[in-house]
């Protein structure tokens, strides 16, 4: 009889709603993690779009630092190791260029998965629990749904 087993079906009925709470805050958690991860992501890509600037204008700069050494060594006005110099720094400039560029790339493919996996409704879940999605969630879980 129902009446009878009240004690033993309340506690299973707040065994479930903490089990559900339990799995719901771990969702969350990970949700508002994969937030954190973006925005450190898209924080990381904005900062390395400066540092590419950056880099982009050394470069130049290393070239024309290049083609005035070449005309002064024609010119028989310094050595050939200054030639040399502003090439090494061209260089060095180059490659870090392109490693800033390779980042670039890496940072906006990671930023790109991660906004196709978290989802609008993701969001609305993390920023806002007690919202219908989140009621929508405890009922089909207690199985209360009209």
């Amino acid at each position: 009889m129902p009446i009878f087993n009240w004690g033993k079906l309340n506690a299973n009925i707040r065994s479930k709603k903490a089990q559900f709470e339990q799995v719901f805050l771990t969702y969350q958690s990970t949700v508002l993690s994969a937030f954190k991860e973006v925005e450190d992501a898209l924080i990381a890509y904005s900062k390395e779009q400066e540092r590419y600037k950056a880099l982009a204008k050394a470069v130049a700069a290393n070239q024309l630092a290049v083609q005035l050494a070449n005309e002064r060594y024609q010119k028989g006005l310094t050595a050939f190791l200054d030639v040399l110099t502003s090439q090494t720094a061209l260089y060095q400039a180059q490659s870090s260029l392109v490693s800033s560029e390779s980042q670039l790339s890496s940072n906006d493919c990671v930023i790109q998965i991660a906004r196709r996996r978290l989802g609008n409704r993701a969001a609305i879940v993390a920023v806002m629990p007690e919202t219908p999605v989140f009621t929508l969630a405890q009922q089909a879980y207690y199985g209360l749904q009209r």
